[in-house]
């Protein structure tokens, strides 16, 4: 799956830095994954104050549907998610550098309320929201730009959602 469940993710959070996470003292622009991902990747980062905020988990969610698992696969997107000095980009880890340089970046303060932005391919802060992004609007913004309708000339016929993946209550 592209993303865990609210609870998986706090989970997830407590697992240790993967090994290829930069090291201490590294300059905040070398530290900053967003760097490489420039022209490459659409970048969608989710920034909470914890792994359990509402926001974080409610995202994480809607992400989940097959339909838009497909649609943001086939927008050449990523997944960051940071809470505090932990941070992953999809499945990997990143170093608390590598989290507080992507915070950094986006100005956005570790305890500040959950923030949603969306940094398209060329590095720039195309959305950015205090609270959810609906899938509908994340994915109609990315298919007005310019690059996205250049490559989608022959248009997708992947359809979005905007109904959770998991139809429990409070999960």
């Amino acid at each position: 799956l592209l993303v865990g469940t609210g609870l998986a993710c706090a989970a997830l959070l407590a697992l240790p830095y993967s090994a290829a996470a930069a090291p201490a003292g590294t300059p905040v622009n070398e530290a900053n994954p967003l760097m490489a991902e420039r022209w490459k990747t659409r970048p969608l980062v989710t920034v909470a104050p914890s792994a359990t905020d509402p926001t974080l988990v409610k995202m994480q969610d809607v992400l989940q549907t097959p339909a838009n698992q497909a649609a943001f696969k086939e927008r050449q997107m990523v997944l960051y998610v940071v809470v505090g000095d932990r941070a992953r980009r999809n499945d990997a880890w990143l170093s608390a550098e590598q989290a507080r340089a992507i915070r950094n970046a986006l100005d956005v303060a570790a305890d500040a309320p959950a923030t949603v932005l969306l940094v398209g391919l060329d590095g720039g802060v195309k959305m950015r929201e205090q609270g959810v992004i609906d899938a509908r609007t994340l994915f109609g913004t990315i298919d007005q730009m310019p690059m996205r309708q250049q490559r989608s000339s022959g248009a997708s016929d992947i359809s979005v959602s905007d109904v959770p993946h998991n139809h429990k209550k409070g999960v």
